[in-house]
């Protein structure tokens, strides 16, 4: 509808002024002018003529974009995310006017991943780019790069108006841990937004801001879509919250601390082995281990992009098993449904 709008005033427009052109022509015939007189006259009116179509004319331009997507419906707006959850809060909103490329694929490490080269032209190519903005180590060293490849693209900071846990990791030994909320430093805060259904509302509201941005046209369409997706996040955090009730420990042991944030939703407590970024010594092992023991704990939980083999240890010494759990599988609801469910049972 907004080409159509566009076209036919640009269309008409030009119309109008040819139509201009051929009365001022016959006016001045029809004055018996001399030739050169009516050369004159035509010279001086065909400027202003061109004059007033030049106006009408960029007028035509900046409505269209003023209207929406400068390029009509069929033009899908091109976005790339960091993350493959980000892909699913993308595609929700932006529904079928827009087309997601993820930088990390699936099954790699989020914090040292490196871009190929084939990825640089889908960014050279982008006009939206969603980062998750909360300092993980990929967005850290390639943002620069790829704003400089692309000065154009729009980019979403998806951790805006999100409240941080500090990260420093928690030693099993001495109990320590240094985990609460605020704003802090990217060197010691909790990367993982993403895994927290609230925190997900947010990051939704911040791509809706950037869609309005791009394409005001279909600005509603965007906020019904975010609103459809906010309440199909309420609902999982309700039917979570709902399936921890009663739940015989809070805690949980994990390899690598990336559930902070979820661990925060629903009143629950990650107990990591990996401290501080670094495999766990022989006596921070062991102080899991007795934890584990004593909560009667049969359950490591493990990150697929990460090694297992000190999960593998403890598991052997409490005679239990390792389950994996993804924090950036692109089916974001399902996946922290698997998640709580997992959790719920074997922990």
């Amino acid at each position: 509808m907004d080409r159509l709008v566009t076209v036919s005033f640009e269309v008409l427009a030009g119309l109008l002024l040819l139509g201009l052109f051929y009365a001022n022509t016959a006016w001045i015939a029809s004055r018996g002018l001399t030739a050169a007189m009516r050369a004159g006259r035509v010279v001086k009116r065909t400027r202003a003529f061109f004059g007033f179509f030049c106006v009408v004319f960029f007028l035509g331009v900046g409505l269209r974009s003023f209207l929406g997507w400068a390029e009509g419906p069929d033009r899908k707006i091109q976005c790339v995310v960091s993350l493959s959850p980000l892909k699913n809060f993308v595609k929700d909103i932006g529904g079928d006017r827009v087309e997601v490329k993820i930088l990390i694929p699936p099954g790699a490490n989020p914090h040292t991943y490196e871009l190929k080269p084939s990825q640089l032209k889908e960014i050279e190519n982008a006009d939206l780019l969603v980062k998750v903005g909360s300092g993980i180590e990929f967005e850290l060293a390639w943002l620069d790069k790829l704003l400089a490849l692309n000065k154009k693209m729009l980019v979403v900071d998806g951790s805006r108006g999100i409240d941080f846990l500090d990260m420093h990791g928690c030693d099993p030994e001495s109990g320590a841990c240094a985990e609460s909320v605020g704003h802090h430093s990217p060197q010691g805060r909790d990367p993982h937004i993403w895994l927290s259904p609230q925190n997900a509302k947010i990051i939704a509201g911040n791509i809706l801001e950037g869609f309005a941005t791009i394409d005001p046209l279909h600005k509603d369409f965007y906020e019904i879509n975010k609103g459809t997706l906010v309440g199909r996040l309420d609902q999982l955090s309700s039917e979570i919250r709902n399936a921890f009730t009663g739940f015989r420990t809070n805690k949980f042991i994990v390899f690598h601390p990336a559930w902070g944030y979820f661990a925060r939703d629903f009143g629950l407590e990650q107990v990591p082995i990996e401290f501080g970024g670094k495999e766990p010594s022989a006596q921070q092992l062991a102080a899991v281990i007795d934890q584990a023991k004593k909560l009667q704990i049969k359950a490591i939980f493990a990150s697929p992009q990460f090694s297992r083999k000190s999960a593998d240890v403890i598991a052997r010494e409490i005679q239990g098993t390792v389950i994996f759990i993804n924090p950036v599988a692109e089916d974001y609801l399902e996946n922290l449904k698997q998640v709580a469910e997992a959790i719920r049972k074997n922990s």
